[in-house]
């Protein structure tokens, strides 16, 4: 059946290509973001679900995704409702599989193992530690509420080997520690600890533990700890609360495991949630203890499985980039080899950006190291001379070559002083690199804070530039700062060098 979806222009910015998925709460749809020329995924809440206690849900689970700042949860980046008022979300584009593809059934060795599990601690200790809501300073923990191996997805990872993402927070609950007449207690019958089935009690992360430790036992032995008589949803209810869990030795004999990992995985799946470890903290801690003799996982080829590309009516495409015009290409009309320096509207927004076109490899070196990467802001103005402003960008990734992308700001010129009043209202610009291969995307663009010392700076030169009378040209400006930079690049090349991310 034809999807309408397929080929739209989405708020005027993301061009959707293809379903990719379908779940309980909403379709997801692989995209382009025409503004930024990078692909996304865009969750849209099932229409036949659109009741305002659903579309609360809904928006609970674009915030906790977009608030909860972790490599291990995915990033949500925007969030809206489209003509039909349906809501929807759009978060990082993953390729690779889900766990349960991953396991496909059968124990992972346990190098793997310890390295995804520790991951998803990570993730889940973010959630607990909490969200913000409303103008709150405090932190209010999120319950995911449905762990389990579709939730969790394994992406290939330069630094890591493979990297596990939290997915689906569409049943999470914020513990605001107020009573509450919702007990939606939601999640997957194989999976949900006891008290989530019986809605006697609040949830706390202990709930999320007890599913933690039913994944765990599933990565370790390839089965499941309980066995209900039938697979329908009052046996799982009855396992959960009734039903001891196996040991691993009667699951398998020949599986040859720690007997602390036994230990801890039972603990997590105790049917009092006051008997199992307090915080995934302690889980992490015992995972990295036991799983130091196995040393570290290192897939031997990529985790992403061949996916289907429908194609793509490229001149459509472009035509709908062309109307949204928010600068996804580099503009013909602009020479490859310059820097460009412009006011661009984003999200209804004003800010000064700062586009280069570079080889696609060196974006991806970027792209793969982003969590790594030093990129601030540099400037330099010699006084006395013609009033001009060295504007330089520089990157830096260790172990690799400094990228320092250069611009001169002419103080005399109104347009520049708009630049320079842009960057002290906003605080921040965009740098957006453009791919050297044809059609020129931007496939890589962050925002770049400007401190309030080089804001200061930065009005006080524009402001003295008024009454300066001039002296020289640009051009001899432009050498002096030229040769003040080669001066000083070593000394600020080793601060960088000794930058945290």
């Amino acid at each position: 059946m034809d999807d309408d979806r397929i080929g739209s222009l989405l708020v005027n910015r993301y061009l959707l290509l293809e379903k990719i998925g379908q779940g309980a709460m909403g379709q997801v749809y692989r995209a382009l973001d025409t503004r930024l020329g990078s692909i996304v995924a865009v969750k849209f809440l099932e229409h036949t679900l659109k009741s305002p206690e659903m579309c609360d849900r809904f928006a609970l689970e674009a915030r906790a995704s977009a608030q909860l700042n972790s490599n291990f949860i995915v990033n949500v980046t925007d969030y809206g409702v489209d003509e039909q008022g349906i809501p929807f979300y759009v978060m990082e584009y993953l390729e690779g599989q889900n766990l349960k593809e991953v396991m496909q059934g059968q124990p992972l060795p346990l190098a793997r193992f310890f390295n995804l599990s520790q991951q998803i601690c990570l993730g889940l200790q973010c959630a607990h530690q909490g969200i913000r809501l409303g103008g709150s300073d405090r932190l209010y923990p999120v319950i995911h509420c449905d762990i389990k191996p579709s939730n969790i997805f394994v992406i290939p990872d330069a630094l890591l080997g493979e990297r596990a993402k939290i997915l689906d927070f569409g049943i999470a609950k914020v513990m605001t520690g107020e009573a509450e007449t919702d007990r939606f207690g939601g999640g997957t019958p194989q999976y949900c600890a006891p008290e989530q089935w019986q809605g006697q009690q609040e949830l706390d992360p202990r709930s999320d533990i007890y599913s933690f430790g039913t994944v765990m036992f599933q990565m370790i032995t390839g089965r499941l700890p309980l066995r209900p008589r039938t697979s329908n949803s009052f046996d799982w209810l009855r396992a959960h609360c009734e039903q001891m869990p196996a040991r691993f030795s009667e699951v398998s004999s020949d599986l040859n495991l720690p007997n602390a990992l036994e230990t801890l995985v039972l603990n997590c799946l105790e049917k009092s949630s006051q008997n199992r470890p307090g915080s995934v903290e302690e889980i992490l801690q015992a995972l990295k203890t036991i799983g130091q003799p196995y040393g570290t996982y290192q897939p031997t080829h990529a985790v992403a499985p061949a996916t289907k590309t429908l194609p793509v009516d490229r001149e459509a495409t472009a035509a709908k980039l062309r109307q949204a015009n928010p600068l996804p290409m580099f503009p013909k009309e602009t020479s490859l080899q310059r820097v460009l320096v412009k006011p661009l509207s984003i999200d209804q927004e004003t800010l000064a950006i700062v586009g280069k076109v570079l080889p696609e490899g060196l974006i991806r070196r970027l792209q793969i190291h982003r969590l790594y990467n030093v990129i601030e802001p540099v400037f330099f103005h010699i006084p006395y001379s013609y009033p001009v402003l060295l504007w330089q960008t520089v990157a830096y990734t260790a172990g690799f070559k400094f990228l320092w992308i250069p611009y001169y700001l002419d103080l005399k010129k109104a347009e520049d002083l708009e630049l320079i009043r842009l960057l002290c209202q906003k605080e921040r610009y965009q740098l957006m690199l453009f791919d050297r291969e044809e059609p020129h995307w931007c496939s890589y663009s962050t925002s770049i804070t400007i401190t309030p010392e080089r804001r200061r700076e930065l009005q006080q030169w524009a402001i003295a530039a008024q009454s300066q009378v001039m002296v020289g040209s640009p051009q001899e400006s432009k050498r002096r700062l030229e040769k003040e930079f080669q001066r000083l690049q070593p000394m600020i090349e080793q601060q960088l060098k000794g930058r945290k991310p």
